[in-house]
């Protein structure tokens, strides 16, 4: 069994690795944190999840949210309609989310729950840049900070608590789709790829070293929310690799730390907020937001008496995470573990549920 992995603190004392992830309070977020758990503190690192707030000022960040509001965050977190307060309020369902599932799997949790198993989950009320959040996150003393989907940009104070920095995943192919939304321009563009970015953050916008990529296919039959699931899944998986190797517990074989010269590619296109047309034009296109069948997958995901509730992610005999369905065989779960990357198989666990 592979040791823990342990760093020294100023006492020469062994402590486990410790690790912030950063996401908003919504639906992206909440998975994040769960493919966090169930990846990195099985593997002995001391995970802390920081969830930030972000009310729309602009009036592209308030059409956003309107256009987005409902499948990323009312559909879960409404307190009267929501689908995971509903779950909460059901009788006996703790003791339900106690047990295994009939395939196996492992069912997601909201942050409450994970708070209440030991995990620490913290609401910032200000940005993450206030100076009482830079104190807490200096008591933190995190090794590294990940970065998914958080909209709130990292100053030079911040940026520069972390031992090993603060990586972030961009859903974009850098340096060419820089910005917000540049998922939606990629289906509207009808790209062949809608690729995730893992890069180290600086005090720019998306112009820190490229870590590592990953080209997700774009699929104009499918919704935006079904990209996002695909492309997170895919950066999440880049990242843990590159923590794994950060934290020593496998080698830093120097293949998801690769370089890439941006200005040599140019500075690209930086996108803000879709205005109302960009919207109509999506929406014109026939492309959609969401699919029902994308909110059941999610819901799938936190309901125990569900078959396809999953354990996101396992490690291969090489070290690199791979993504796991209840649906794949042992013995293809084996051959997939020993000879393909997570990057080519991040598509699998929600396609083969759609």
């Amino acid at each position: 069994m592979t040791p823990p992995p342990t760093c020294s603190d100023n006492n020469n004392a062994a402590r486990p690795y410790r690790v912030i992830l950063c996401a908003m309070k919504d639906i992206k977020g909440l998975l994040a944190a769960n493919a966090a758990n169930q990846f990195l503190t099985p593997r002995g690192v001391k995970l802390t999840i920081i969830l930030g707030q972000n009310p729309p000022k602009s009036e592209g960040a308030m059409l956003a949210a309107k256009m987005l509001g409902y499948h990323e965050y009312s559909c879960w977190f409404d307190a009267n309609d929501g689908y995971l307060a509903s779950l909460q309020r059901e009788e006996n369902h703790c003791e339900q989310r106690n047990s295994t599932t009939a395939d196996g799997g492992n069912a997601f949790f909201t942050f409450e729950e994970m708070q209440k198993r030991g995990i620490d989950v913290i609401f910032l009320e200000k940005t993450i840049n206030h100076p009482s959040n830079l104190e807490m996150i200096r008591r933190l003393a995190p090794d590294v900070m990940l970065s998914a989907r958080f909209l709130q940009i990292f100053k030079a104070p911040v940026i520069s608590i972390p031992t090993h920095g603060i990586l972030n995943m961009h859903p974009g192919a850098l340096p060419y789709y820089r910005g917000l939304y540049v998922d939606v321009r990629a289906m509207m563009r009808k790209l062949d790829f809608a690729t995730t970015t893992v890069h180290e953050v600086d005090t720019g916008i998306d112009t820190g070293t490229f870590i590592d990529e990953y080209p997700f296919p774009v699929h104009l039959n499918k919704s935006l929310f079904w990209h996002r699931l695909n492309m997170d899944l895919a950066g999440l998986n880049i990242m843990f690799q590159h923590v794994m190797k950060l934290s020593g517990l496998i080698p830093d074989d120097g293949v998801a730390r690769k370089t890439k010269d941006y200005r040599a590619h140019g500075e690209g296109e930086y996108f803000t907020y879709p205005n109302a047309e960009e919207w109509q034009q999506f929406q014109d296109m026939g492309l959609k937001l969401y699919d029902e069948s994308d909110i059941d997958f999610v819901k799938g995901l936190f309901d125990k008496r569900l078959p396809n509730a999953v354990r996101m992610f396992t490690v291969s005999s090489k070290g690199e995470a791979a993504t796991e369905d209840t649906t794949t065989s042992s013995s293809q779960k084996e051959n997939i573990q020993n000879d393909q990357s997570c990057y080519q198989r991040a598509d699998r666990l929600i396609s083969t549920r759609s």
